[in-house]
Formats: structure tokens, C-alpha cells, sequence
């Protein structure tokens, strides 16, 4: 996600960018729904992975790259 999608919403503010960018991430994950999990359960893991993308969009947007050797 923070690869393909975050550059380009990036251009319409980095809150913006992450925040579009974390959602598209944890809908990836709500698709257990649809395979049985417990939707309490599933609650859960969306709120986490999106709070975990945006964390991880931030600092993409911040340093160029999730990992210091990978510099975009």
C-alpha cells in the first residue's frame, strides 16, 4: 500500500495520504468476515492494523522509506 497508493494521495496532504492509505490496508484484512472470523474479533484487528499503517505511512512519509537501507 504505502508503496503504490501513498505517493500518489500524498499529494493531497500527508494526514490525508496516510489516513486513505491505512484504510485501504485494514479493508485488505476484513475480508475474514467473509471467511467466518468473529466479527468482534475482526473489529478489533482492522483498528489495529489501520492504526499500525498509519504509524507505518508516517513514517514513510517522514524518512523516504520503512527501512534505512531502502531509500526511495
Amino acid at each position: 500500500m504505502r508503496g503504490m497508493l501513498l505517493p500518489v494521495l500524498a499529494g493531497r496532504g500527508a494526514r490525508t495520504g496516510a489516513a486513505v492509505s491505512a484504510v485501504a490496508f485494514s479493508l485488505l484484512h476484513a475480508r475474514r468476515l467473509l471467511e467466518g472470523a468473529h466479527p468482534q474479533a475482526t473489529a478489533v484487528q482492522l483498528v489495529d492494523t489501520f492504526s499500525s499503517g498509519f504509524a507505518y505511512a508516517a513514517v514513510r512519509l517522514r524518512m523516504g522509506a520503512l527501512w534505512p537501507a531502502r531509500r526511495s
